[in-house]
């Protein structure tokens, strides 16, 4: 699978979110790492 780059960086964002010792994570909807666990973000 070949992967498209933009000519241009983009700026992401992710947050750690932690609550009584634990932390948040979400699971991938898409590619790339679709069905991974993440930290919430975007771009």
């Amino acid at each position: 699978m070949r992967r498209e780059y933009p000519e241009r960086p983009i700026a992401g964002v992710a947050a750690v979110i932690f609550k009584e010792g634990k932390v948040l994570l979400t699971k991938r909807g898409n590619p790339p790492g679709e069905g991974r666990w993440a930290l919430p973000g975007g771009v």
